[in-house]
């Protein structure tokens, strides 16, 4: 027939062959047929593949003006109509037609015309975030989206998001002299958010174009600013209370973040075993979980400090949430307002160079690898969530010499004469 419909392949006609061959009941009325599959269900089954049938009435390819045409119902029961590209083959079309399908069974089949914006789609994932991660980490999320991912896509919908994009974006980024690592940190966070509009469940994009990109710039390396043990020292002496030097020093001998100094309660020391147990930490005005499963820890510290904490704990005004550095008004001090009203001003009159308290957990982890102590262990003082983390973070203070472990090894094959160890025969 020239001019018509010359080709038809419709899903509602193989789904009902599937339903006649596979949902008889021989036996009747879901007693099971003769191989005893049981048909109790069979109302269910039938509901089901009835609706899927409504849904995807007449879905088929049909070829019209020399291209593939998709013709195929919406779960509301408005008819679509899809053309393939030019040279499309009618495998392709069918394959098409699949993800269509397969898209309105799963509820996730949008319109192209009604696919969201790529903002708004950021604008939702962000909210979906925050009660999965930290203040500070969604707050730098959205800093990248408003600041750089909205204005470069501004117009544009989710799907239509691809590789070439993205690599644009970076290329503008690093033209405008970016930082490196926060260039690669704004390409994650679009990454998250692709990832969330390809989810199967919704369907804003495709897939996620964001882990083929090329042309990411290397991440730089950096050693951390850490406090020498002087620097320390010198700020300990000038801190104006018993509380505040303690705080200085418990950073130091610790290695506790900022935030976990400040979340302490008594509970939490451990006064027979020399220890301080990190539950929580304290960070813009709210308590929080420790920053990952291992900063959940036990931590040594010196027992001279132990000596001093006695002292304050005598002297520690009562509050109701039991803390070991409560503010003047008996709750849980502002890291902000301490590090401003107390640290620099200490620092200063020292005469020390422009440090923040994290740079005593850098001068503990530091220290320790530097005096021989295994990486391992080094990790769990921290809390590091991997050894990896801790090596890069401190790998030019990790010795290449070791003559001790050297000598160690050596006493196996040698006697105390440097003679070979001889073996008995």
């Amino acid at each position: 027939m020239k001019g018509g419909v010359q080709d038809s392949e419709c899903s509602h006609q193989r789904l009902s062959g599937r339903l006649t061959s596979g949902s008889q009941d021989p036996g009747g009325c879901g007693r099971g047929n003769a191989q005893g599959h049981s048909y109790q269900g069979t109302d269910r089954v039938f509901e089901k593949a009835q609706e899927e049938r409504s849904v995807m009435h007449m879905a088929c390819v049909t070829r019209r003006r020399n291209r593939w045409v998709l013709d195929f119902y919406d779960r509301d029961g408005k008819r679509c109509w899809k053309t393939m590209p030019k040279g499309a083959t009618k495998a392709e079309a069918n394959v098409e037609l699949g993800k269509i399908e397969k898209r309105l069974r799963c509820g996730s089949y949008i319109q192209p015309s009604m696919m969201p914006l790529f903002e708004d789609v950021a604008d939702q994932w962000l909210d979906n975030t925050k009660l999965k991660v930290r203040h500070t980490t969604l707050k730098g999320y959205a800093s990248h989206i408003e600041v750089h991912l909205k204005p470069f896509f501004k117009g544009r919908k989710a799907n239509e998001i691809t590789i070439d994009m993205a690599e644009r974006l970076i290329s503008d980024l690093v033209k405008a002299k970016v930082y490196a690592n926060t260039v690669r940190k704004i390409v994650q966070t679009l990454g998250f958010i692709m990832k969330y509009a390809a989810h199967p469940r919704r369907g804003y994009a495709y897939y996620n174009p964001i882990p083929d990109v090329e042309n990411r710039p290397r991440k730089i390396e950096t050693e951390a600013d850490m406090a020498s043990v002087e620097e320390t020292q010198a700020i300990a002496d000038e801190m104006p209370t018993l509380r505040d030097r303690l705080m200085v020093l418990l950073g130091a001998l610790g290695g506790l973040r900022v935030g976990e100094i400040f979340g302490l309660q008594w509970p939490d020391i451990q006064w027979e075993h020399c220890q301080i147990a990190i539950r929580r930490t304290f960070n813009h005005g709210s308590f929080f979980p420790p920053k990952s499963k291992t900063s959940k820890r036990l931590v040594d510290v010196d027992k001279r400090f132990f000596l001093e904490l006695k002292k304050w704990k005598l002297a520690c005004p009562n509050s109701e949430l039991n803390m070991v550095f409560p503010s003047r008004y008996a709750g849980p001090m502002s890291s902000r307002g301490w590090t401003h009203r107390v640290w620099h001003p200490a620092r200063k009159r020292a005469g020390v160079r422009h440090l923040t308290p994290k740079s005593l957990r850098h001068l503990s982890g530091s220290y320790l690898l530097d005096q021989g102590e295994a990486v391992g262990y080094v990790q769990d003082h921290l809390g590091h969530s991997t050894c990896r983390l801790t090596m890069d973070t401190y790998r030019h203070k990790i010795k290449k010499h070791n003559q001790r472990a050297a000598e160690k090894l050596g006493g196996a094959f040698y006697d105390d004469g440097s003679k070979m160890v001889a073996n008995d025969s």
